[in-house]
């Protein structure tokens, strides 16, 4: 009776120990490629270089975000949360190799299609604060919980104050202020944030704190730009993927 008792009560620490063990969140969020109404100096890559595609490389991204961060990183798929345009994956011609290489279903993947919502500022805020609190479906972000959250778009900064805003579907403006304070409440054990958009280097004070990791691909007045096969001393290196003769961008 001791023995059974003792294994019982193993089971019962083993089962309390994984059921309220650390869980692993992500948020992707990539607001538009085709920048309808967006001014050419708040662009991506200046709004130039762009492909039949528009700004393509902005779903390859994405898709590799997804891809690693579930097939490589141990995230559990329902706890990818990805915005990404108008909340259709995106789609080429079947005939373009991209198709497939970028396309979960294609590629065989369980999970697909792999967005969830479009980019609206109102689902940005459903999301985070559904996290922050367990409502309207989402699971709750603990303490004990690590979230990593990724943004893509394009961007643009108010010259007189500094502040720098992130476009969403329809070239509306998420601020900086605005954003830290969706995250702000959520109380995660650690938070990493990386940030690819043109100026999302000034997001770092309002997002900086003892728990959080910053990472941003430009300064606060600087442009973003899509890879151009070039180190930063304009020697050769492949940053792009050649198919076929074709150059395929990413951030």
């Amino acid at each position: 009776m001791k023995k059974i008792r003792y294994i019982l009560a193993m089971a019962y620490l083993i089962f309390s120990a994984t059921s309220f063990a650390q869980q692993k969140y992500a948020v992707l969020i990539t607001g538009d490629y085709d920048a309808l109404g967006i001014p050419l100096e708040n662009q991506w890559n200046n709004g130039q270089g762009k492909s039949p595609n528009i700004h393509e490389e902005f779903w390859y991204d994405t898709y590799l975000m997804w891809e690693m961060l579930v097939y490589e990183k141990g995230f559990k798929d329902e706890n990818v949360f990805v915005l990404c345009a108008n909340g259709i994956d995106f789609s080429i011609g079947k005939e373009d190799w991209m198709w497939s290489r970028y396309n979960a279903e294609e590629y065989h993947y369980e999970n697909f299609p792999i967005t969830d919502y479009p980019a609206t500022i109102a689902n940005v805020e459903n999301v985070f604060s559904g996290l922050a609190t367990g409502t309207n479906g989402f699971p709750q972000v603990t303490e004990d919980d690590f979230l990593f959250v990724w943004t893509f778009d394009h961007d643009g900064i108010d010259l007189t104050t500094g502040k720098v805003f992130l476009y969403l579907l329809n070239a509306t403006k998420m601020w900086d202020y605005e954003f830290a304070a969706l995250t702000d409440q959520i109380h995660a054990n650690k938070k990493v944030f990386w940030m690819q958009q043109c100026y999302s280097g000034g997001f770092n004070d309002d997002l900086e704190d003892a728990n959080t990791v910053f990472h941003s691909a430009c300064q606060p007045g600087e442009m973003a730009y899509t890879v151009d096969d070039k180190d930063i001393n304009n020697n050769p290196v492949v940053e792009m993927e050649n198919v076929n003769g074709i150059n395929y961008p990413h951030g």
